[in-house]
């Protein structure tokens, strides 16, 4: 959570999944979540006396707006890093030229380089949230089944599916929704079983060189357990006028009301602020995880 400036790092242990927190700031942290006993064995305590757990800027119990998180991994652009006393400080060495992309080839797939940790943290988010926000750029690229790729969805059944997290525990699906239950519990989520998929677009229009953001899969298919995906679309009157005039290309007249979200706008532009309240109060969304790409979110911090 980068917001928060938690640095979290893996260290080898028994299992590739374990972590401890290097540094934190704890004037910005609202409230921490607690882990199961099962999943608290991989975040292991510091010596620095930082609290486990899954830690909020915002409390959606006392803002009523969904608070909205995301995940970064970072890489040098160029040489190695070894993790050292010095963690934080490495971070704002200039000479590193610390990466989160690589032009050609868009997410943080590349810079995690199949990283055990990296998609454990991917994985959980996904799994201890109420909805899963991407941009449309996002979903053209990575969310449509073509010949050269499965296409992807934002779920955490999907991603314990990868070799990666799977050989460290093949039961981390089932841990992951027994820490939902916990949190459900506590009420800081929805009683959704799955976590809702919102794609936010401006224009409502299709990328260029890209396929049709309509043909992700998230509008397409079911969970596995054979309920259809709840999906939405986050866009002002504009937007939404460019996706009905398209809907019926893609076999979504029927549903495309439903998929829509559509936010007061003025020049197109939608007032990302209001988001947050917006999903609170129309979807009862309270934890929301933001899943890039690079220009929805970097527009989402400012």
């Amino acid at each position: 959570n980068k917001s928060s400036k938690i640095l979290e790092v893996h260290f080898p242990m028994n299992s590739p999944l374990l972590h401890y927190t290097s540094f934190e700031d704890p004037t910005l942290i609202s409230t921490v979540l607690p882990f199961t006993d099962e999943l608290n064995l991989y975040h292991q305590s510091s010596d620095a006396g930082y609290r486990n757990g899954f830690h909020l800027l915002e409390d959606p119990l006392k803002t009523k707006k969904a608070t909205i998180l995301g995940m970064f991994v970072l890489r040098p652009s160029e040489g190695k890093w070894t993790a050292s006393s010095n963690i934080v400080e490495s971070l704002y060495d200039e000479a590193l030229e610390w990466s989160y992309n690589c032009k050609g080839f868009e997410g943080g797939w590349l810079i995690a380089d199949r990283n055990s940790l990296d998609a454990y943290r991917l994985a959980m988010q996904y799994a201890l949230c109420d909805a899963v926000l991407m941009g449309t750029n996002s979903l053209s690229v990575e969310g449509v089944r073509t010949d050269d790729s499965p296409g992807y969805i934002w779920q955490p059944y999907a991603l314990c599916q990868w070799d990666q997290i799977k050989s460290c525990d093949p039961e981390l699906e089932r841990k992951f929704a027994a820490q939902r239950e916990a949190w459900q519990a506590l009420g800081y989520l929805s009683g959704r079983r799955y976590p809702a998929q919102v794609a936010f677009t401006w224009s409502g229009e299709c990328h260029a060189g890209s396929p049709d953001f309509l043909r992700a899969r998230i509008f397409h298919e079911r969970h596995p357990t054979g309920e259809r995906i709840e999906a939405y679309i986050i866009t002002g009157s504009q937007g939404a006028a460019r996706i009905r005039a398209r809907a019926a290309q893609h076999g979504l007249q029927e549903r495309i009301e439903a998929l829509l979200l559509e936010l007061p706008s003025q020049d197109g532009q939608v007032d990302i602020a209001a988001i947050p309240r917006e999903l609170h109060d129309r979807l009862g969304m309270k934890i929301v995880n933001h899943d890039g790409g690079q220009r929805v979110l970097r527009e989402f911090c400012k």
